[in-house]
């Protein structure tokens, strides 16, 4: 019995033994593998950091490939900072201009010369700074041959061929018009869709808002007692109308009742304008808005469309007098609107009569005391620049 125990106990010891080689492998296999990997890990760090400074050496000598978007912001920053140092060189009155090259930027140190920033490129540029609204306004100029040029929105509108008859761009009384039932002009700010309406001769752009029916919040012309008709049915003289008060909160709150209208930025980008707000007939078929320009409210922020820009947005031959009810035809601004809205211009035949566009699209004429959609116009500056598109409506303009 003892020989036999000695024999298990033996037996034992032995399997002990042989269970315990492979653990002694196992550690040392796992002891190699955690070597590997610390080796990996820092081959991998030491890599990185080589890339690293190749690239930056690469960038110190021979300089980066900033794209032009980046190369712009870089000039108006660094005009900034020039104009901060060179106040005097500032313009001093509404409406003038000054500028400085990106080579004179680059000489006096506020930002690399283009030439390091874009080496593939032969560029040019300079940042024109404005004083409009009391304000500053930068804009860089960026040109690099036939690869790139900085192009404003007006231009890139009235690059567009112009047409004769059907939808598109025309020529009228020394601006370009768009017309027609079919047209690209649509332009997206911060928080609307807008149509460009025209641009003026002096190259800014009239837009107003592409709402639909759900959008409109209607408002009352003006409500005042009206002595003549005896009547609170309104007296319609813009300037002094409750619609003209709306409209400068409008665009002091940049909201039409709770929806977002204008942000800050937009603001930015708009300039002051004269708003025609002359009286018309029913009868009249002068379209050219020297009518409605022979009375005008200037250096305004807002306003509301005349009867000759609604009018003209129609191609049909047969849209000439106010009232033309064909007027609705082929006319883009009467496209997916079934609410009555307001003009800016009143009739001569009366003190309280003012013109809106009927639900069915074509211009009526009702007393100021009822209540319409409002669809206000602005203008977009001169030098405002675009980002993309093509101002369809799958793909509109997009500013800076």
């Amino acid at each position: 019995m003892n020989f036999m125990n000695k024999g298990k106990k033996a037996l034992s010891e032995n399997q002990t033994e042989e269970q315990q080689i492979p653990t002694k492998h196992t550690n040392s296999n796992q002891d190699q593998l955690r070597k590997k990997m610390l080796f990996m890990i820092a081959a991998l760090a030491v890599l990185l950091i080589v890339i690293f400074l190749i690239v930056f050496l690469v960038r110190a000598i021979g300089g980066s490939n900033l794209s032009y978007q980046e190369i712009e912001n870089r000039m108006k920053n660094a005009a900034i900072k020039y104009y901060e140092e060179n106040e005097s060189f500032l313009p001093d009155e509404e409406g003038n201009s000054a500028e400085v090259s990106a080579d004179t930027l680059a000489d006096n140190g506020f930002m690399d010369p283009l030439s390091k920033l874009r080496k593939d490129d032969e560029c040019e540029g300079t940042v024109v700074v404005e004083l409009v609204n009391g304000e500053y306004r930068y804009t860089p100029y960026l040109e690099c041959g036939t690869n790139y040029v900085t192009k404003e929105l007006y231009q890139a509108v009235i690059d567009q061929d112009t047409v004769a008859t059907g939808d598109g761009l025309y020529q009228m009384n020394g601006e370009y018009v768009f017309r027609g039932e079919n047209v690209n002009n649509y332009v997206q700010l911060d928080n609307q869709l807008f149509r460009i309406v025209k641009v003026t001769a002096d190259h800014e752009v009239l837009i107003i808002p592409e709402f639909n029916r759900n959008q409109y919040l209607t408002y009352t012309w003006d409500d005042r007692y009206n002595t003549e008709a005896n009547s609170n049915v309104g007296i319609n003289s813009f300037d002094v109308s409750r619609i003209y008060d709306y409209l400068q909160e409008i665009y002091k709150t940049g909201q039409i009742g709770s929806m977002e209208f204008l942000s800050d930025n937009d603001k930015e980008k708009l300039v002051p304008y004269d708003l025609c707000m002359g009286k018309r007939s029913e009868q009249e078929t002068n379209n050219t808005n020297t009518v409605e320009c022979a009375s005008t409210m200037p250096n305004q922020m807002i306003g509301l469309l005349t009867v000759s820009d609604y009018l003209n947005a129609s191609s049909d031959l047969n849209c000439h007098a106010t009232t033309d009810r064909v007027c609705q035809n082929y006319n883009y601004l009467s496209s997916n609107v079934s609410t009555n809205w307001w003009l800016m211009t009143a009739s001569t035949e009366n003190t309280y009569g003012v013109y809106y566009v009927s639900g069915g699209g074509y211009v009526n004429l009702n007393s100021a005391i009822n209540y319409y959609g409002i669809r206000p116009t602005i203008m977009l500056g001169s030098q405002v620049m675009i980002e993309s598109g093509d101002g369809s409506s799958e793909n509109p303009y997009h500013l800076r």
